[in-house]
């Protein structure tokens, strides 16, 4: 909010320069205190049109810090996240393989203990 103070006061002070450089065209051009002031008045508007520029440049600038920041930061939690996906996947998978080779070795010995009984 502080920047948009800023760039406000920089516009309106260039709008104020406008004018004055405005009145002091409308007078008399032929003296060179009239020109002075019109040259002064000419070099304020330039000043505050370049620290306004200035400002907005910083402003831009310190945008795109916190945007590349934003994105950076999503991405790591992105990678973070997948990561823990890929993490509990390989789990369940091995739980999968370990239910699946139990259930093999219970059939397995049902199956040998009827056969023992079977031919004893």
């Amino acid at each position: 909010m502080n920047l948009y103070r800023k760039l406000s006061m920089a516009l309106a002070i260039v709008a104020f320069a406008s004018i004055g450089a405005f009145a002091a065209g409308c007078g008399s051009s032929s003296s060179d205190d009239a020109q002075d002031q019109i040259n002064q008045v000419q070099d304020q508007v330039n000043q505050a049109t370049e620290d306004a520029q200035k400002q907005a440049d910083e402003a831009m600038k310190n945008a795109q810090d916190q945007i590349d920041q934003a994105t950076q930061d999503a991405q790591n939690q992105t990678n973070s996240a997948q990561d823990a996906q890929d993490q509990a996947n390989q789990a369940l998978k091995d739980t999968q393989d370990q239910i699946n080779q139990a259930t093999q070795d219970a059939q397995k010995q049902a199956q040998d203990a009827i056969d023992a009984m079977q031919n004893p």
